[in-house]
């Protein structure tokens, strides 16, 4: 599709466009002009870029605000959600691997806690009342009160929503990056950049547990502790634009 195609896509939806428009203007990508056209818009953003921004919105749309959950601080969430994504990104240009589905790999990895916090109120409230009791992290929890973890909630979400099959993965597997084989490269660059942005105590996962990369992850990249440092470092030169971003699209 050409940058008309798309950009004649976007106007049919006014809110959607409005949004668009407004992530494009704000500090993130730092136009020097402001601009009132997508045409051009999606021209000077390149498609990768807007698809991005396209699944972004949506998804923040859809499930972004609400009222009455069980415990999840959705502000934090959010944060920690774009924050993957922005990391991941990061992650993955450094590594030269998987570039083009690490944004949105990273936006998505999360999307379960949402779907319990907002539709299963009392289960999840008690989900955090055991985590504050045990100091244990919200997956063991979610599985100790519910028999189900938010990666399993995720992927039966993915799958609904006719998610990609490399997408689905990254949210089924990425606090265990090994079980999946046919993504192992992207999940396991999504569970590198969900461990960064936990340690840099950018946004919050719903509890106080920080996990580690797992080594099997670090030494698929022959990867050793001199390696994991230039990582963080990358990562914290990226999350200073996540923030912007985050307000962009809320």
């Amino acid at each position: 599709a050409s940058s008309e195609d798309l950009a004649e896509k976007i106007q049919l939806d006014p809110s959607f466009l409005a949004q668009v428009l407004k992530l494009v203007n704000s500090s993130y990508y730092g136009f020097r002009k402001k601009t009132s056209s997508l045409k051009l818009a999606v021209t000077l953003l390149g498609m990768e870029e807007v698809a991005n921004l396209v699944m972004a919105a949506q998804v923040f749309e859809r499930l972004g605000n609400y009222e009455g959950g069980g415990g999840l601080d959705l502000k934090q969430f959010w944060r920690h959600s774009v924050g993957t994504a922005f990391i991941a990104r990061a992650v993955a240009k450094k590594l030269q691997t998987e570039v083009e589905a690490a944004f949105l790999g990273g936006m998505l990895h999360d999307l379960g806690k949402v779907v319990l916090d907002r539709y299963f109120v009392d289960y999840y409230g008690a989900v955090f009342e055991r985590i504050s009791q045990a100091g244990i992290c919200i997956r063991q929890a979610e599985r100790d009160i519910l028999g189900v973890d938010h990666e399993e909630i995720g992927g039966q979400l993915a799958t609904a929503w006719k998610f990609s099959d490399n997408y689905e993965n990254c949210i089924l597997f990425h606090h265990e990056p090994h079980g999946s084989a046919r993504f192992a490269r992207l999940v396991r660059v999504v569970h590198i950049a969900d461990c960064l942005c936990r340690q840099l105590e950018f946004g919050s996962g719903g509890d106080e547990v920080v996990p580690e990369i797992q080594a099997d992850v670090l030494d698929s990249f022959s990867m050793g502790d001199r390696g994991v440092n230039i990582l963080t470092e990358v990562a914290k030169a990226d999350l200073e634009d996540a923030d912007s971003f985050l307000g962009a699209l809320s």
